[in-house]
């Protein structure tokens, strides 16, 4: 697994890669707000080999539901 952030940088949590990693960050933020009711958009630009999977996460818990996921973009609806 590979961990990416603002704060953490990049780390790998399965040991040495057998593949060059490579990000490039579009935005980077320590704190994101929507208005409740609204829609946010993430994206994430990814390459590598094997094809990447793509999990997001809040507060160190992994983002399921709702959640509606294209190929490397995803929109988190605002409900309380």
């Amino acid at each position: 697994m590979v961990l990416i952030g603002p704060k953490r940088g990049l780390q790998t949590t399965d040991g040495p890669s057998a593949y060059p990693l490579q990000m490039r960050p579009l935005y980077h933020a320590d704190q994101l707000e929507v208005d409740e009711g609204n829609d946010l958009m993430l994206t994430c630009q990814v390459r590598g080999r094997p094809t990447p999977l793509i999990s997001w996460y809040h507060n160190h818990t992994e983002i399921k539901t709702p959640w509606k996921l294209g190929s490397r973009a995803g929109v988190i609806q605002s409900t309380r």
